[in-house]
């Protein structure tokens, strides 16, 4: 009886510990612009950001949510974007945006977010300013 409740208590501890680093981390799983779809992992405990799937994944690091945007635009052959922004998340519309993101507060096209590991860093309708501004925080 007592080897039983010995197996029992290992076993129920080796659980425990299993239960407590799967809340450490989530996966979550985003539309990425045509239909691709992306795993990413977050830490729950790292933000209190509303969307922490929008966030970077390293320090140094930015991602992108671009509203309204054509397919095939400047900003995936811009070399500044493209080295510091490791995710571009494309959504066609304002109104998909304001669904999908109502805390954002998008109101028109184009529009660029852009995130680092803790939440929103710019918000631009200028694809101009959103390079100018990855030029001189990197």
């Amino acid at each position: 009886m007592k080897k039983l409740l010995i197996l029992f208590l290992a076993v129920f501890t080796i659980l425990a510990g299993c239960q407590k680093e799967a809340e450490k981390t989530k996966t979550t799983t985003s539309r990425v612009n045509a239909g691709e779809k992306k795993e990413t992992h977050v830490s729950s405990l790292k933000t209190s950001f509303a969307y922490p799937q929008l966030l970077a994944d390293k320090a140094g690091h930015y991602s992108l949510l671009t509203v309204g945007t054509t397919a095939g635009s400047s900003i995936e052959t811009n070399e500044a974007i493209s080295e510091a922004v490791k995710d571009i998340l494309s959504l066609p519309t304002v109104q998909m945006a304001q669904k999908a993101y109502p805390d954002l507060h998008i109101e028109k096209d184009p529009s660029y977010l852009l995130f680092d590991q803790k939440g929103i860093v710019l918000l631009t309708n200028n694809e101009t300013e959103l390079s100018t501004y990855i030029k001189q925080h990197q």
